[in-house]
């Protein structure tokens, strides 16, 4: 039987692991802005709809032009 990799995907929601936001180590420059212009959109995006912070910054992370995800990129981002 051929064996399946195994993927954990781990993430600090509450900062209790990291020393700041990790979108902020590697994330946001991937996608080409800096962490001001991601905040700021990120809090216009959670006016606009009403919405809180934390839902607002994970939709913006999906709906900002996506970076491919092959095994390179995932081995160097940690």
């Amino acid at each position: 039987m051929k064996r399946k990799p195994i993927v954990a995907l781990i993430y600090d929601f509450d900062g209790t692991l990291s020393p700041g936001n990790m979108q902020e180590f590697g994330f946001i420059q991937a996608v080409g802005k800096t962490p001001e212009e991601f905040w700021r959109m990120s809090d216009g995006l959670a006016v606009g709809q009403e919405a809180s912070n934390v839902l607002a910054y994970m939709k913006l992370m999906f709906i900002i032009p996506s970076i491919p995800l092959d095994a390179t990129r995932v081995s160097t981002s940690g």
